[in-house]
């Protein structure tokens, strides 16, 4: 992860787009029926536009079409786009780097997007067959520490990490994961994401946003 600023986390999305343009027609694609829809798993599903590709829709990104990323401060517009590469064989790695570098704002603070993203990153999180699993579930785990509350008289956490008013994507991360709970609950039941050493830390961490700890 690196720190970019508005412009170069534009031109990072540019950059993915150019070098997969069918990208840009999977965020696009509509046509399925919702029962079409439904029957796509992240594991086979090829994006609209890519050759061989269906109109297929995978359910964990129904809706991420609706944001409007462009008006988020720090946001391109084409997350979409970048979510979309997310499924794709040949995109993901190059797709996950851009996404964590546009949600994700330094080492102590997370980008205004990271709340509207990551109810579909959670989503595909949680698909034992998801493309870069790993990559999506380190996303969630940082975005679980870096949305902690903020004590104001901990002049140390202050400093670091700035008031809860000037950061209010860490709340609006707080509400998403308590809203998405079930989908917390169901990566601590599944004993794939278990990680040594860190694994408890982190199924403790989970547990916290998801309102149980």
């Amino acid at each position: 992860m690196c720190v970019l600023d508005a412009a170069a986390k534009q031109a990072e999305v540019d950059g993915l787009l150019r070098r997969y343009p069918h990208l840009r027609g999977a965020a696009g694609g509509h046509g399925a029926q919702p029962g079409q829809r439904d029957a796509a798993s992240v594991g086979d599903h090829t994006p609209t536009g890519h050759p061989g590709g269906t109109s297929l829709v995978h359910p964990a990104l129904r809706g991420c079409e609706d944001v409007p990323w462009g008006d988020i401060p720090g946001c391109p517009a084409d997350i979409p786009a970048v979510l979309h590469g997310l499924l794709d064989p040949a995109a993901a790695p190059d797709a996950a780097r851009v996404l964590t570098n546009v949600l994700v704002a330094g080492l102590f603070h997370l980008g205004e997007a990271m709340p509207y993203a990551l109810p579909f990153v959670l989503r595909l999180a949680v698909e034992p067959r998801a493309l870069e699993r790993a990559r999506l579930l380190d996303l969630v785990l940082v975005a679980a520490e870096l949305c902690r509350s903020v004590d104001p008289d901990n002049p140390r956490e202050v400093l670091l990490l700035g008031h809860e008013a000037d950061h209010p994507e860490r709340a609006r991360c707080r509400t998403v994961f308590r809203e998405q709970a079930a989908l917390v609950r169901a990566l601590l039941d599944d004993p794939s994401v278990a990680r040594e050493p860190a694994d408890a830390e982190d199924r403790a961490l989970l547990e916290e946003v998801a309102g149980g700890g």
